[in-house]
């Protein structure tokens, strides 16, 4: 979420300065690349605003037309990215234990199964890592954090050496 945060958060304001300087070409990359990052988070509305705006600036549109279209999507990108920055700001308090026992079976299967994505660079890794947060923190411990940034930096080679070694999970084959 941070890696989004940074690299998306200006993405209207320079769509538009590319366009002010005639740059279509960089406006169109900056719109396709902030729509592939929001489908990878599974911001749809975010996705679908900047495919749009993708799609005028390569027809291309009128520019009236496509600046309405980027201006259109300031508002929503800045709702998006300010309930992620609180988001982040209120997980250090979620770093409590669950309270059920740990339930080692599920946990080497989910293990197994963020071996598997983060061995192929799936950023579904993303979404197994929130989806299981509390039982990877339990079973993780003090190793949980460093894989998390890893995966958050879309740096999984790093994440699934980290889960090995404190796993074990490669010795196992994910």
């Amino acid at each position: 979420m941070e890696k989004f945060i940074a690299g998306q958060r200006d993405c209207p304001a320079q769509v538009g300065s590319a366009l002010a300087a005639d740059d279509w070409p960089t406006a169109r990359r900056l719109a396709h690349t902030l729509k592939g990052t929001a489908a990878q988070i599974g911001a749809t509305t975010i996705r679908d605003l900047a495919e749009t705006l993708e799609h005028a600036i390569a027809r291309p549109e009128p520019i009236a037309r496509v600046l309405a279209l980027q201006e259109g999507l300031d508002a929503p990108l800045l709702d998006l990215i300010e309930a992620m920055a609180q988001r982040l700001h209120s997980v250090p308090g979620a770093a409590a234990a669950p309270a059920e026992p740990l339930d080692e079976e599920r946990l080497d299967k989910v293990y197994d199964r963020l071996a598997i994505a983060l061995t192929a660079c799936d950023f579904a890794s993303g979404h197994l890592l929130a989806e299981h947060e509390s039982l990877l923190r339990a079973g993780l411990g003090d190793a949980y954090p460093g894989i998390a940034e890893a995966i958050d930096a879309f740096d999984f080679a790093t994440a699934l050496e980290r889960l090995q070694a404190a796993t074990g999970v490669g010795s196992r084959g994910p």
